[in-house]
């Protein structure tokens, strides 16, 4: 049996994160996830709390998401962000 791939789902939601959100996109592409992400920060869609620093604003929250995509789990990545959520799952698994 060959490796699975990872999937990277991005949904909308609220700042509860409630379900059901919808879906936004699905990739293998960690690199896809960061920058679909970013956009949505940077077009005022989604915020990131980096929780330090005077400058909020779209562009200095997409640029520490990037940085942080790096070496945050997804999961303290999740905490920071507003309206959006990801998520991955392997290929063939049950949502």
């Amino acid at each position: 049996m060959g490796s699975k791939r990872q999937i990277f789902l991005v949904y909308g939601c609220n700042e509860w994160k409630n379900k059901p959100m919808p879906l936004l996109m699905a990739t293998t592409s960690p690199m896809k996830v960061k920058m679909f992400v970013s956009k949505l920060i940077e077009d005022g869609d989604a915020d990131y709390d980096f929780g330090h620093g005077t400058d909020f604003s779209p562009r200095r929250m997409a640029k520490e998401f990037r940085k942080d995509f790096r070496w945050m789990t997804r999961d303290s990545l999740n905490s920071r962000l507003w309206n959006v959520y990801f998520d991955y799952v392997m290929d063939g698994e049950e949502l």
